[in-house]
């Protein structure tokens, strides 16, 4: 974003700490006055000037939240989007000049917004769309061969611990967090904004060059939550298994290794 054309006025110092105290806060939000001392090129000042730089860069974060929480605007609908995101733009500014970084505290965001205070699921759709969003982003390895896990000896495959994949993430939710997440593949989808009794998650994984999401239940959740916390897989089928007697432990393997969850086996022990 350049700022040819804008130039402080720096002919005194108080003018000049005004100016930069101002300057930031006034860019990111158009209900605050131009600061004082923006002048042009002629040295006269420059409102219009201001105006349409600010624009500029607002307009840029909010196509930026845009692309980053798509879901989130589907859900609410683009004006109340544009609404919400020009609230959050006014006091966050960015931290980065990586635009895919920006947003990051989105979901803190929403969750504190009190108009939003019927809505809580939101912070957590868009705490999935920031996750996948780093997973995207995360460091490349290679998922574990599930041929490995068949040269392990039966008596010591309950001790096998396993190493994480970078770009594995886990978010959990009482709200059908997949279903609502996927609404940016379908707007016209009829949602279901209903609370679960049960805590379940989404499973983001990046086996290849694709980013993946899948709903898992609420035993397969601590399962691979344990997994990915270094705990062996006894342990972590005895976790799932306090949740739901009838847990499947062959699916749960099974998604464990197709999901690319994971990466090596990191420890075994007799």
């Amino acid at each position: 974003m350049s700022t040819e054309g804008l130039h402080k006025n720096t002919t005194d110092e108080p003018a000049s700490f005004s100016v930069n105290h101002k300057f930031a806060p006034a860019l990111l939000d158009p209900d605050l006055e131009i600061p004082a001392g923006m002048v042009g090129p002629n040295g006269n000042p420059a409102p219009k000037r201001f105006s349409v730089y600010r624009n500029n860069v607002v307009v840029s974060l909010m196509e930026a939240m845009a692309e980053t929480f798509p879901s989130i605007k589907t859900i609410i609908g683009e004006e109340n989007f544009a609404t919400l995101t020009r609230a959050f733009i006014a006091s966050h500014p960015p931290s980065s000049p990586m635009m895919q970084a920006y947003g990051e505290e989105f979901p803190q965001f929403l969750e504190a917004f009190a108009p939003l205070a019927n809505y809580p699921f939101l912070s957590d759709v868009a705490q999935v769309e920031i996750s996948w969003i780093d997973a995207y982003h995360a460091a490349d390895a290679q998922p574990l061969d599930g041929a490995l896990l068949g040269e392990i000896k039966p008596d010591n495959l309950m001790n096998t611990r396993f190493d994480v994949h970078p770009a594995t993430r886990l978010i959990k939710s009482a709200y059908q967090l997949h279903h609502l997440f996927s609404s940016r593949e379908n707007s016209s989808a009829e949602l279901n904004f209903e609370k679960n009794e049960n805590i379940s998650a989404v499973l983001i994984t990046r086996p290849n060059l694709v980013v993946e999401t899948c709903q898992l239940d609420h035993a397969t959740t601590p399962f691979i939550e344990n997994l990915a916390s270094s705990h062996t897989l006894g342990e972590s089928i005895e976790t799932a298994m306090q949740a739901d007697q009838n847990f499947d432990a062959s699916a749960a393997i099974t998604l464990m290794l197709t999901s690319g969850a994971m990466t090596a086996i990191s420890n075994t022990t007799s």
